[in-house]
């Protein structure tokens, strides 16, 4: 078996809720010459069996042994596109979905007509932490504030009502301390922009609820960390184009937020870019 790439996996690989793609004209020869092979050596086998040559018991031992020989080729090739898969669609320092997985999300949503809220955030002042405790201290921040905007999403304080748990909802990290998520089955008016509200401040307000215990090394830091939270609802006619919608949100909606005075949250509304305050 040929050794796979992840930028092999990225450029090739379709989620498996994305369905079945079709083998291309190239692939789809080389089944037929991989078939022709199999039909070649099985003929072999045969002849050698009608000639005497070869036992019953034999020729059925080397054929179980060929298919279990390729069996396991097959299922060792699937256990290693669903390494590089996680490598590619999961963040696992934050135990979040990657930014891939989350252009994929976008493009799916968008193309079902389905109206979502997406929410963009990062960690207020992160830079600070760095200083004082470097890049470990850095990425233990990033776990712990990344643990607290799920649970905050998820409804799962103590505080939380049963109506609050939102489990459809996906959660990501983009890149160093900047995050998203995207909120299901809103609709496009003021109703849907106030449920993103509600969900950006439950999210804001668990992040921001203690100091945080930041570990680097054999020492450890209490710290104040809060988030700022830019999100827009997809508009009805839901013809968006997923980058213009990221873009939108994180140079309109997650910049106000910023300007605010960081440790805020803002809803764009499309209809009227930088009006909506949250």
């Amino acid at each position: 078996m040929s050794e796979t790439s992840i930028d092999d996996i990225r450029a090739n690989l379709v989620p498996e809720d994305q369905g079945y793609s079709l083998p291309s004209q190239e692939q789809r020869k080389k089944q037929k010459e991989r078939l022709e092979e199999r039909k070649k050596w099985v003929a072999e086998q045969r002849a050698l069996l009608n000639s005497g040559e070869l036992s019953e018991d034999k020729f059925d031992e080397i054929v179980a042994i060929k298919i279990q020989s390729r069996q396991d080729r097959l299922d060792a090739q699937e256990v290693l596109i669903d390494t590089l898969r996680d490598q590619v669609y999961v963040d696992k320092l934050a135990e979040a979905e990657s930014e891939e997985a989350l252009q994929i999300f976008l493009d799916e949503l968008i193309a079902s007509g389905e109206c979502f809220g997406l929410i963009l955030g990062d960690i207020d002042n992160f830079r600070d932490v760095n200083t004082k405790a470097g890049h470990q201290g850095g990425d233990n921040a990033i776990v712990k504030v990344a643990e607290r905007m799920s649970r905050g999403l998820r409804g799962t304080g103590e505080n939380d009502s049963e109506e609050s748990k939102r489990d459809a909802d996906r959660f990501f990290r983009r890149h160093g301390d900047e995050f998203a998520i995207v909120v299901r089955k809103l609709t496009p008016n003021m109703e849907g922009k106030q449920k993103l509200k509600t969900v950006m401040e439950r999210v804001k307000t668990e992040v921001e609820s203690e100091p945080f215990e930041i570990n680097f090394g054999d020492n450890t830091i209490q710290k104040a960390l809060t988030v700022s939270l830019g999100g827009a609802v997809t508009p009805p006619e839901g013809s968006i184009d997923p980058d213009n919608f990221i873009h939108l949100v994180d140079t309109q909606a997650l910049y106000q937020a910023k300007d605010n005075g960081r440790n805020t949250t803002y809803v764009l509304n499309l209809d009227q870019p930088r009006q909506m305050a949250a």
